[in-house]
């Protein structure tokens, strides 16, 4: 994880995705971070938001955006950690 003993450079974007999602408490499987960065290069980070946002994790898993329907489960089920978590995935999404 990234903090005082790790820094962010030379990580992998995948990497630093999965950093926040243990940051937040939201890693749901081993390959989440991989997932979520295969679909926002697919679709653009925009785009991405916007999916996250407005549709349902099903209707993201038949569209085959797995790691963008783990983020729209993470806005189902913890409303409360969902809006500092996808900042914080804009903040590196946007470097890039």
């Amino acid at each position: 994880m990234v903090g005082k003993d790790m820094p962010a450079k030379g990580r992998s974007l995948p990497e630093r995705v999965e950093d926040v999602l243990v940051e937040h408490d939201c890693l749901l499987n081993a390959r989440m971070g991989w997932q979520v960065v295969k679909d926002v290069k697919s679709v653009g980070w925009e785009k991405a938001k916007y999916f996250v946002n407005n549709f349902s994790p099903s209707q993201l898993g038949k569209r085959d955006l797995i790691g963008l329907r783990r983020l729209a489960q993470i806005r189902r089920d913890r409303p409360e950690v969902f809006p500092k978590l996808m900042d914080a995935l804009d903040e590196i999404f946007r470097g890039e």
